[in-house]
């Protein structure tokens, strides 16, 4: 646009620099544009909190599919390399749920298999239990809150078969 004057080098430097010099909505690393949150027709200013850090292909998306200063601002708030470094949580089992759970099943495995229960593992660090047509998998934390469980498991016949498996 003629009559718009260029970004400021600070302010642009700050929004690269916030986004990690990537999309804040892909990653990609170029060719990469500065979007206004609230369009420029409507602000006539260029400040660091009203843009973003977009590649052309997302920059071109937010406008043709209308994405809004919400969702821009969400984006803005939390970049792409914010998400990508994320700790997502996955909860251990307690001793309760791999009782509840997971005893069942491997009793029945274990007391329906005729002869020795084949068991191994797999890439993931699963140990894998085969019985007749059941497999059965049990990550380490679970085999460890067995482990922990075998005290609370009343039937000593079905506590030294589970031990076996912790």
């Amino acid at each position: 646009m003629p009559n718009r004057p260029a970004i400021p080098a600070e302010i642009a430097r700050q929004v690269l620099v916030e986004s990690g010099h990537r999309c804040a909505v892909c990653g990609t690393v170029s060719p990469l544009e500065l979007a206004h949150i609230i369009p420029w027709h409507k602000s006539k200013e260029h400040k660091a909190e009203n843009l973003v850090c977009l590649c052309a292909s997302c920059h071109r998306r937010a406008d043709k599919e209308k994405w809004g200063t919400k969702v821009l601002r969400e984006y803005k708030q939390k970049p792409w390399i914010h998400r990508q470094y994320e700790k997502v949580v996955v909860p251990e089992p307690t001793t309760q749920q791999v009782l509840r759970e997971k005893a069942p099943q491997l009793d029945r495995a274990l007391t329906s298999a005729s002869t020795e229960v084949p068991t191994g593992g797999d890439a993931m660090g699963n140990m894998v239990i085969t019985a007749g047509r059941d497999v059965i998998y049990l990550s380490l934390t679970e085999r460890d809150a067995l482990h922990r469980a075998l005290s609370y498991v009343a039937d000593d016949a079905l506590r030294h078969r589970l031990a076996l498996l912790a």
